[in-house]
């Protein structure tokens, strides 16, 4: 998975890829786009002749299909994890020369590793989740200008 993100303003766009599937998000304005192949939705539940519709442009996601998207893939919702944190969370952290590793289990047993680099202040620099059919890595660097995630335009989105 890739994703980029602007935390001010909870922009943000990924791509995912799976076995046999690939698909990408975009999500401004707290509003989620998908666009993704046939088989993509057709595992998620759609019949046949919507899973065609929908791999022909965007779809425009209901809020509760939206916000479980957000709530894997956001760099903003993943991150708002570490400044929550509290000691009883942490399942194990493991330290180095110039690093910390904090690992935190939550309640779907789906498994978070927060890196912390040590050179002067600590700075999160990587963020990877695992659980049952979720792996993401986030790799998170200061950008200088803001990041533009583009919405999809109105010939775009379908509806299957």
């Amino acid at each position: 998975m890739r994703a980029t993100g602007d935390l001010r303003s909870g922009a943000w766009e990924a791509t995912v890829r799976a076995p046999r599937t690939r698909l990408e998000v975009r999500s401004r304005y707290n509003t989620t786009w998908v666009h993704a192949d046939r088989t993509f939705w057709l595992r998620s539940g759609y019949t046949p002749a919507s899973a065609r519709a929908g791999a022909r442009g965007w779809v425009l996601m209901e809020r509760s299909a939206g916000d479980r998207l957000r709530d894997q893939l956001d760099p903003g919702r993943v991150l708002g994890r570490a400044a929550a944190l509290r000691p009883a969370d942490v399942a194990r952290v493991r330290a180095d020369e110039d690093r910390y590793e904090v690992v935190l289990d939550d309640d779907s047993g789906a498994r978070t590793t927060f890196v912390v680099t040590r050179r002067g202040t600590p700075v999160l620099r990587s963020v990877r989740l695992r659980g049952e059919g979720v792996r993401a890595d986030f790799d998170l660097r200061l950008l200088r200008e803001p990041v533009v995630v583009a919405t999809p335009r109105p010939d775009e989105v379908v509806r299957p």
